[in-house]
Parts: structure tokens; sequence; C-alpha cells
């Protein structure tokens, strides 16, 4: 029996269509039937296998399994269009895309067909486009400057991927900073306030390092993005043109002194989601879960003494699982009752 041949990333993406359509309730034999009529290659059982992983994390649309393994075990900012919390929306407008080769320049045509705060996926259109893709030898990494033809913006970016067997060739650009939906007509931006946050812990001891203040920026920037990502999933932002949309949170002050502090633009709705009960409770868990490293002294490996490693695991284990346990009852509230603001802040306070 010859031996199958491995679906090319459009088979892939054809069967991850497929196989979220049916909420993942389907063989691979009857997929595979559905691929080959619609004129696709059929895929593996690996490949089913992450479809279901894909689909398990709550991922709208097909990446790669490489892309799927490397995003999970990579640093926050290295693919922000790898992660589920950004979704891409179905448009349809046109681009002129200009690439920076270390030789020369090459300009297209293309419609982006999927728009995401990250990132978008830009249809070239026509298979003539595609040959001057072929020759100018883009490749993932190069970076590329978009400019919409109906909004008028222009952004920049860096290609992801590059599909040339698609029929027009397709790409995925990742923008270099988180972009408004709302600045592209895409849902109605929900109205904006202030949240001032001060990160310190009321468990502190003397002074706070660097260290310690920059885990807790990080960490409580990802609370804010991650409160920002269930209100825009709970009223379907963007699906219809009465949907609020809360944009991504902005900076306006950060002051580096003693306790820092930080002023974020964010919309109304996520202000009053916040749950400053949890967002203290993860500054204060970030200076308390133990760094386990490998220590070198002169050569020699220095552990922790046994007693001591099993009360800080313990210690750790405890403070995770009350976060985890609360960020899994916030996210439950959210998603069946985020009109009710007083309840959402009562929730918060607790």
């Amino acid at each position: 029996m010859p031996k199958q041949k491995n679906a090319t990333p459009r088979d892939a993406r054809a069967g991850y269509t497929i196989y979220r359509d049916v909420g993942g309730d389907i063989s691979r034999d009857d997929l595979n039937r559905k691929l080959v009529t619609a004129g696709y290659g059929p895929v593996s059982d690996r490949m089913m296998t992450h479809y279901r992983h894909l689909n398990d994390a709550h991922y709208d649309r097909y990446i790669s399994i490489n892309r799927f393994d490397v995003a999970r075990a990579a640093s926050r900012y290295d693919d922000l269009g790898s992660s589920p919390r950004y979704r891409y929306r179905g448009v349809g407008e046109g681009v002129r895309l200009l690439v920076a080769k270390s030789s020369r320049l090459w300009s297209a045509s293309g419609i982006v067909t999927k728009l995401g705060e990250a990132g978008a996926i830009v249809q070239l259109v026509d298979d003539e486009a595609g040959e001057g893709l072929v020759a100018t030898k883009v490749r993932p990494g190069d970076y590329v400057n978009l400019r919409f033809l109906e909004t008028g913006r222009t952004e920049d970016g860096r290609i992801i991927e590059v599909d040339v067997k698609a029929s027009p060739p397709l790409l995925e650009v990742q923008f270099t900073s988180l972009l408004s939906l709302a600045d592209f007509a895409v849902g109605a931006s929900a109205p904006m306030t202030k949240l001032a946050i001060r990160l310190r812990s009321d468990d502190d001891e003397g002074p706070v390092t660097a260290d310690q203040i920059g885990r807790r920026l990080f960490l409580l920037f990802e609370i804010v993005d991650e409160i920002r990502y269930l209100a825009n999933y709970a009223t379907q932002s963007g699906v219809q043109g009465s949907s609020q949309y809360s944009p991504p949170a902005v900076v306006e002050r950060l002051t580096v002194a003693s306790p820092v502090e930080t002023v974020l633009a964010v919309s109304e709705l996520v202000r009053a989601a916040s749950p400053f009960g949890l967002i203290a409770a993860v500054l204060s868990l970030a200076s308390k879960i133990p760094e386990k490293r490998k220590a070198w002294l002169e050569g020699s490996a220095v552990a922790l003494d046994n007693e001591a490693k099993r009360r800080a695991l313990a210690e750790e284990k405890r403070l995770t699982g009350a976060m985890e346990a609360a960020i899994r009852e916030f996210a439950r509230f959210v998603a069946t009752s985020l009109s009710q603001v007083d309840e959402v802040t009562e929730l918060g306070e607790e």
C-alpha cells in the first residue's frame, strides 16, 4: 500500500475548518472523504490529534503543529498571532503590501481575509503576484508594510507564514504591536476610562527589588489583557455593529518610583470587571513563588535542603491553586453575567 503523502498547509486549513464546524465530532475517515470530495488531500492521525488540541485551546483558525508547540513554550511576546486570546475576524479589505528584501523592494496587492489585533491573513489577488512572491524569495521573518485601502491606515509587521501552494498564495503577518479593531471599523469601541494600580503587596517587607517589580508588571498586564479577552468573548464584540468592543489597554503613565504605579486607559467594561482582590493576590504571588534554578558555586551544585524544598513547593501549590480557582470563578461569571456590573465589582472585591 503506497505511503500517504503529508497534507499541505492548504489541506490542513480546510480540514480544521470542517473539524471545527462540527465541533470535533467527526472521524478521520469521514473528514478525509469530505476533503477529497472538495478537492483537498487527506490528513493523518497526527493531524487529527493536532485538530483536537487546537479546538480544546479554542483556536478559531488553523496554525501548524510546530507553531502550536512553540507558542506553548515560547516567550509571551514572541508570536502574539499564535495566541487564541487574539481572535481573528473575517473581513475583505484591500491592501497594498511592500516587503523589504536586502536587494530590492517587492510590492503586490492583496485582500485581508482575516484581521485580528495581533495580525492579518492576506490573500494575494492573483497567481501572477504569487510568481513574484516566489521570485523575490519572500520568507517568514521578512518585514512588511501594509497599507489598508479603505481605512487609509498603514501598519508595519513581520511575515510569519508564506503558503505559495494556495491559489492565490497566502501570507500571515504579525503586527509590531496590538492594534485596536475599532480603528478598522470592526466593532464599536466601548467608552474608555482610567485604571490606576500600585504595584506593592501588603506582604512586602523592606525594599522591593527590580526583578519583583518586573514580574508584577508582566502579571498585571497579563491579567488586564485576559479580562479584556473575556469581556470581548462574552459580548461577541465586533460580530454585530451594536456590540461594544474593548480595545487593547494603553499605558498613559508608568511611574518608576517606590512604590511603582501605573495608569492604564481601558474600556469601562474592563475597568468594572477588574478583580482587584485577584490582582493583589497575583502581585503577592509573584514575590512568593521560588525560582527553581540550579545554583553553582566553585564548580559544585548547591541544592535546597529537602525539608525547605518541600515547604516551598507546598506553598507554591497552595498559592497557584487559589489563584487558578479565583480566575476560573471570575471567567465563569463574566461569561454568564457580564451585564451586571455591580455584581462583577463585588466578585472582584471578594
